[in-house]
Protein backbone atom coordinates (compact mmCIF):
# COMPACT_ATOMS: atom_id res chain seq x y z
CA UNK A 1 0.00 0.00 0.00
CA UNK A 2 2.68 2.52 0.75
CA UNK A 3 4.24 2.34 -2.17
CA UNK A 4 1.31 2.02 -4.60
CA UNK A 5 0.64 5.59 -2.56
CA UNK A 6 3.64 7.39 -2.91
CA UNK A 7 3.77 6.42 -6.25
CA UNK A 8 0.68 7.82 -6.69
CA UNK A 9 1.25 11.13 -5.46
CA UNK A 10 4.85 11.36 -7.35
CA UNK A 11 2.18 10.54 -10.77
CA UNK A 12 -0.16 13.19 -9.49
CA UNK A 13 2.95 15.71 -8.78
CA UNK A 14 4.03 14.70 -12.22
CA UNK A 15 0.94 15.70 -13.81
CA UNK A 16 0.68 18.87 -12.02
CA UNK A 17 4.19 19.40 -13.46
CA UNK A 18 3.01 19.07 -16.90
CA UNK A 19 5.29 16.12 -17.08
CA UNK A 20 4.38 13.68 -20.08
CA UNK A 21 2.85 10.42 -18.41
CA UNK A 22 5.08 8.24 -21.08
CA UNK A 23 8.02 10.33 -19.73
CA UNK A 24 7.49 9.98 -16.05
CA UNK A 25 6.87 6.10 -16.51
CA UNK A 26 9.70 5.42 -19.11
CA UNK A 27 12.06 7.77 -16.20
CA UNK A 28 10.90 5.08 -13.27
CA UNK A 29 11.31 1.67 -15.41
CA UNK A 30 15.04 2.67 -15.58
CA UNK A 31 15.93 3.20 -12.25
CA UNK A 32 14.28 2.05 -8.74
CA UNK A 33 11.00 2.89 -9.64
CA UNK A 34 10.73 -0.41 -11.69
CA UNK A 35 9.00 -2.99 -10.55
CA UNK A 36 5.33 -4.62 -10.01
CA UNK A 37 3.52 -1.35 -8.57
CA UNK A 38 4.84 0.38 -11.42
CA UNK A 39 3.41 -1.93 -13.61
CA UNK A 40 -0.08 -2.32 -11.83
CA UNK A 41 -0.50 1.22 -12.12
CA UNK A 42 1.03 2.28 -15.81
CA UNK A 43 -2.19 1.44 -17.37
CA UNK A 44 -4.06 4.61 -15.08
CA UNK A 45 -0.70 6.58 -15.31
CA UNK A 46 -0.94 6.46 -19.25
CA UNK A 47 -4.30 6.26 -20.01
CA UNK A 48 -6.76 6.19 -16.73
CA UNK A 49 -7.38 2.48 -16.96
CA UNK A 50 -7.85 1.13 -13.45
CA UNK A 51 -8.86 -2.65 -14.78
CA UNK A 52 -5.57 -3.97 -13.66
CA UNK A 53 -5.14 -2.92 -9.95
CA UNK A 54 -9.29 -3.66 -8.91
CA UNK A 55 -8.26 -3.10 -5.00
CA UNK A 56 -10.14 -0.35 -3.15
CA UNK A 57 -8.98 2.63 -1.34
CA UNK A 58 -11.26 1.08 0.91
CA UNK A 59 -9.38 -2.23 1.20
CA UNK A 60 -6.30 -0.64 1.18
CA UNK A 61 -6.70 1.61 3.86
CA UNK A 62 -8.26 -1.51 6.04
CA UNK A 63 -5.14 -3.28 5.59
CA UNK A 64 -3.14 -0.90 6.42
CA UNK A 65 -4.72 -0.27 10.06
CA UNK A 66 -4.03 -4.27 10.76
CA UNK A 67 -0.57 -3.20 10.07
CA UNK A 68 -0.74 -0.30 11.92
CA UNK A 69 -2.47 -2.41 14.87
CA UNK A 70 0.55 -4.67 15.10
CA UNK A 71 3.14 -2.30 14.63
CA UNK A 72 1.88 -0.67 17.72
CA UNK A 73 1.58 -3.69 19.68
CA UNK A 74 5.12 -4.36 19.38
CA UNK A 75 5.88 -0.64 20.11
CA UNK A 76 7.58 0.07 16.48
CA UNK A 77 7.97 2.49 14.16
CA UNK A 78 5.44 3.52 12.12
CA UNK A 79 5.67 6.96 10.81
CA UNK A 80 5.79 5.89 7.39
CA UNK A 81 2.84 3.86 7.61
CA UNK A 82 0.58 6.18 9.34
CA UNK A 83 1.18 8.89 6.89
CA UNK A 84 0.26 6.83 3.88
CA UNK A 85 -3.03 5.99 6.40
CA UNK A 86 -4.16 9.52 6.41
CA UNK A 87 -3.89 9.66 2.43
CA UNK A 88 -5.88 6.67 2.07
CA UNK A 89 -8.41 7.55 5.34
CA UNK A 90 -8.71 11.09 3.75
CA UNK A 91 -9.57 9.61 0.43
CA UNK A 92 -11.91 7.42 2.00
CA UNK A 93 -13.97 10.10 3.94
CA UNK A 94 -14.17 11.99 0.68
CA UNK A 95 -16.28 9.52 -0.73
CA UNK A 96 -13.86 7.90 -2.70
CA UNK A 97 -13.86 4.08 -0.43
CA UNK A 98 -14.84 2.43 -3.44
CA UNK A 99 -12.22 3.54 -6.13
CA UNK A 100 -9.91 1.80 -7.28
CA UNK A 101 -6.22 2.33 -5.81
CA UNK A 102 -4.69 3.91 -9.10
CA UNK A 103 -7.44 6.44 -8.62
CA UNK A 104 -5.58 8.00 -5.96
CA UNK A 105 -3.36 9.60 -9.17
CA UNK A 106 -6.57 11.51 -9.85
CA UNK A 107 -8.20 12.33 -6.59
CA UNK A 108 -4.32 13.53 -4.98
CA UNK A 109 -4.08 15.46 -8.67
CA UNK A 110 -6.87 17.70 -7.38
CA UNK A 111 -6.06 18.89 -3.77
CA UNK A 112 -5.00 21.80 -3.17
CA UNK A 113 -1.28 21.95 -1.45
Amino acid sequence: MGFSTVLAEAAACAERGGIDPEVFVDVLAQGGGAGTVLERLRPYIQARDASGFRFSIANAHKDLGYYLAMAGDLGAAQEAAASIDRVLGEAESAGHAQAALPELISLLGKRDA
